[in-house]
């Protein structure tokens, strides 16, 4: 039986498997927030990010009820933090109801005692669509603001409100 720290089973090397795919879109998502200039998407990419690195550890560390806790406390500061910065702008928002989504479905699925493996699976789907969704956004300013260079003709409507709301960092 193969161990890392606590974390010990047989199939140890598909869970290292796992987390190096998760650190190759984890870097994605913080290479591409850097990328967009934008303050919120980046602090959001640093606030998962730290968190993934965080709840990693846990995993590997910690037993499946303290880790659990572990999950419900990080993913509730991330669910309050977004739900803060989304009284400013709408970006964070999407944030927010997919922690607060996590937190209902976790909570929900402990109490109803499933398996590990579903609670794991279901639970990896959310942190995916977290980091596409960041990643996506920062897709999308990237490119706004890469036409408005070349056509010298700033964004209107919608654009530009998610644009302009996402705040500009200075280089």
């Amino acid at each position: 039986m193969d161990c890392v720290l606590n974390h010990c089973h047989p199939e140890i090397l598909g869970d290292i498997v796992v987390v190096a795919i998760y650190g190759a879109l984890v870097a994605c998502m913080f290479t591409l927030a850097a990328i967009s200039k934008s303050v919120s998407i980046r602090t959001s990419a640093i606030m998962v990010s730290l968190a993934w690195l965080l709840l990693i550890g846990c995993y590997f560390y910690l037993a499946r009820p303290e880790y659990f806790m572990m999950v419900l406390f990080v993913d509730g500061l991330l669910a309050y933090r977004f739900w803060r910065m989304a009284r400013v702008e709408i970006y964070p928002s999407v944030l927010c109801v997919i922690m607060l989504a996590e937190i209902a479905f976790t909570v929900t699925a402990l109490s109803l005692s499933w398996h590990f493996y579903w609670i794991a699976f279901v639970m990896n789907r959310f942190f995916e669509l977290t980091l596409l969704y960041i990643i996506g956004c920062a897709i999308f300013r990237i490119r706004v603001l890469r036409r408005e260079e070349k056509t010298h003709k700033p964004a209107s409507g919608w654009q530009a409100r998610f644009v302009a709301g996402a705040g500009e960092a200075s280089l």
